[in-house]
């Protein structure tokens, strides 16, 4: 992959025409990619987590556990109880994204989803979870958004 370190084209721009009389650059001699006018983009470090434990589940279908370092990882294809290893793909400074390459425990929660095109479409994102967590940790997040968002104090229930 490459990335424009544009420092070298604005010079080529509207510097290099003042000091060659006034003439102006050819657009081809512009975007030389002999000329150093690219660089290599650094890649991406993916770290893996081994035995990390699924602790929550979040916002739109993603389950949440916790990194050694105390960091929240965002997992989407894994069940609050599972332990597996993550790979991640998204580094923040708070948190990880990252999806479970290894599973060494499956939850009790876990179900074999009904529709044939889980995973893909993208419109069932908790069917591999028994109907009643689903309805658990929907109302889990509700709850969290009016309290959190809303700044609303609700009733136990």
């Amino acid at each position: 992959m490459y990335c424009f370190t544009g420092f070298a084209l604005i010079y080529q721009a509207l510097v290099r025409p003042f000091h060659h009389g006034f003439q102006a650059t050819p657009i081809s001699s512009l975007f030389n990619v002999r000329n150093h006018y690219f660089c290599q983009m650094r890649k991406k470090k993916r770290q893996v987590f081994e035995q990390v434990t699924v602790i929550d589940a979040g916002a739109k279908g993603k389950a949440v556990a916790k990194a050694p370092d105390g960091r929240v990882i965002f997992l989407a294809n894994a069940v609050p109880g599972d332990v597996v290893d993550v790979e991640t793909y998204k580094k923040r400074k708070a948190y990880f994204e990252g999806t479970a390459i290894r599973f060494h425990h499956y939850s009790e929660r876990r179900t074999e989803p009904v529709c044939e095109h889980f995973g893909t479409c993208g419109g069932c994102k908790w069917q591999h979870m028994d109907y009643d967590h689903q309805l658990y940790f929907k109302q889990k997040e509700v709850e969290n958004n009016l309290r959190r968002i809303g700044g609303v104090e609700l009733p136990e229930i």
